[in-house]
Parts: C-alpha cells; structure tokens; sequence
C-alpha cells in the first residue's frame, strides 16, 4: 500500500514530457472514473446499493486489489485467492452492517452486491497487474494497455451478462405455490413495483398471464425466494432458479438439469450466518489467531495463507520454479 500511493505520488509530480513507456492514464481521469462508477452502482435499484455500501466498496476494493496485484506478480493469476479475498470483503462488510444495525434478508443483496462488485474489481486488478508486467517487457504503452482493458472488461460484461440470463431462464422452474406453501402466500399487492412479469422457456406456453414479482426474504409461511403474483396479492409461482435452484422437474414432470455456482453458495453462508447471527465464529477467529502468530513469529501470513488455500497439485510447480530460479540466480552469481 506504501508503495502504490508512493506510484501515485510521483505520477503527479512527474515530468510533463515523460518516456513512452511511462505514460498512464491521469489521475484525475481515473478518480473520475470511480466517482461516475460508484455513483452508477447506487443508483442502480437491483444492487440495492446506498452510501454505507459504496464506502465499503471503494475501501476494500483499494484494500483488495492491491493485494491481487502483488499476488499476481508472485504466483500468478491463475492460482490468485479471489476467493478468500471476497470472503474476508463479505466478513468486513457484514460486520459493518451488523454494528450499524442492518440485519436480516433487507440487507442480504447490498452485502452480496458489494461482494461481487469487490471480487470483479480484485480480478480484474490481477490479470491488468499482468498484462501491464508483459507490456513493460515487450515495450509497450502503458495508457493504451489501460484502454484496451477497460474496453475489453465492458464488453465481456456485456456480452457474458445475456448468455448467464439466458442459461438461468432455460433451466428455471416455475414451482406452483401449493406444492411449497400448503397455506397459501399473499402479499400487499400495492407494495410491489409496478413492472409485470410473464412466465419466460418453455412454461410461457402453459400460462400467458403477467404477474407482479414479490421477493419474500423470510421463511414464514413457505420458503424465501422469488414469487410471481396476481392483482390480488395471491403468490402463484415461486420461481426456481437455473443456477444454485433446487427444483429438477417442472410440474409436468419433464427433467431440468441445473447450474451449480459453489461460490456463491459459500457467499451466502457468510452473508447470512452474520447477518442472521449463526456463523461459527471460533474457526474464523481460530484463522485469525494463525495469522496473528505468523506475523509475530517474522512469516509473512499472505504468502503462507496462499499455500494453505491451493493445493498441493497447484502449490507444487510453484515450489519447484522458485527453486529452478534459486538454482540459476546462484549459478550465473559464481
């Protein structure tokens, strides 16, 4: 951290004519693109974002791809923990919101959209940290690196964004609500946003209706989840997701294969054993007890923690190519 505000220092004090392979993309055009991008998130209503979370944001995703950077220059992208990065970011997160009082399925989107937005951040600030590293070597020109990125990140958004959308309908169920809510739902119709809903693959065929979208965070009285209901209030599908959904067969019986997402499965753990207050708090302070004794034994516990996350399949050429490099450095010495 030291060393990258150091960077930053000296790109503002730098000369007004420096070499080619110096040139960077301004400051002032970078910090005015986290403003535009911070207000952008918050204002887009499915992140459920607000001023607490874009903080937390622009904190962790500072803090985080500092260390993926750094990381990438020692292990490479490909065995980074983003992983455990955006573990320790929803751990942070959802302390915060604990302490300020946000519990519950209100806050369980803003927790995991400043997850997310952290993780992208921390991968992204990875492989950049590579591609500028292989620009430098070949000679290159550090500011159209950075261009070509940034255009390359917004079109893979955009291009990745449908094709998810479209997996996640193809294998959607769209449950009735009396197989899981043998009571019945209902909901104040009025509280609901206005945008109708219809049935979208191949169940579109068997109910053209439009419905209101009611996204129940509790578990009283049927399962939380996403529902479609009528004018009247009356929850009438609950909609299983392709990915992470639970539901294999539609109500004809025909077999649906779904989309695991492991990830974030483990995101919503976190997420809601702090937030709901069940979280096995003695093996995450048992890791920060490890931590804490590394440090004062002189280990450094960013290095040993990555050993401990990969596995010996991925940790092993790393441990080999270093002791290649110890080889050869000693070798060219004598």
């Amino acid at each position: 951290l030291r060393e990258g505000l150091k960077d930053v220092g000296m790109a503002r004090g730098a000369a007004v004519d420096p070499h080619r392979t110096d040139h960077d993309i301004p400051m002032n055009v970078v910090f005015g693109g986290i403003a535009v991008l911070i207000l952008a998130i918050m204002v887009a209503r499915p992140l459920h974002m607000n001023v607490l979370g874009a903080i937390l944001i622009v904190i962790t995703g500072f803090l985080f791809v500092t260390v993926s950077s750094r990381l990438t220059g020692e292990i490479g992208s490909s065995s980074n923990p983003i992983s455990g990065m955006t573990v320790a970011t929803l751990l942070l997160t959802c302390l915060v919101f604990l302490l300020v009082g946000w519990t519950g399925g209100a806050y369980y989107v803003t927790a995991l959209s400043v997850g997310g937005i952290v993780c992208i951040a921390a991968s992204n600030g990875g492989t950049t940290s590579q591609d500028l590293k292989t620009g430098f070597l070949v000679g290159a020109t550090p500011r159209w690196q950075q261009v070509s990125i940034l255009i390359g990140a917004l079109f893979s958004a955009v291009m990745l964004g449908p094709i998810l959308l479209k997996l996640n309908d193809a294998a959607t169920v769209y449950v009735p609500v009396n197989q899981v809510a043998t009571g019945g739902l209902h909901t104040d119709v009025n509280a609901l946003p206005a945008t109708l809903e219809p049935l979208k693959g191949v169940q579109a065929r068997d109910d053209a209706h439009t419905y209101r979208v009611w996204h129940k965070s509790d578990d009283v009285g049927g399962p939380a989840g996403k529902y479609l209901v009528d004018a009247t209030g009356n929850a009438v599908w609950l909609v299983d997701p392709g990915i992470n959904g639970t539901f294999t067969k539609r109500p004809n019986g025909t077999e649906v294969r779904k989309f695991d997402a492991p990830k974030a499965t483990l995101m919503s753990y976190i997420i809601k054993g702090i937030l709901d207050r069940h979280l096995p708090w003695g093996l995450v302070l048992f890791g920060v007890m490890i931590a804490i004794v590394l440090e004062m034994s002189g280990i450094s516990s960013l290095p040993f923690a990555v050993g401990v996350y990969l596995p010996l399949s991925s940790s092993s050429p790393i441990f080999i190519g270093g002791a290649i490099r110890w080889l050869v450095d000693r070798a060219r010495r004598k």
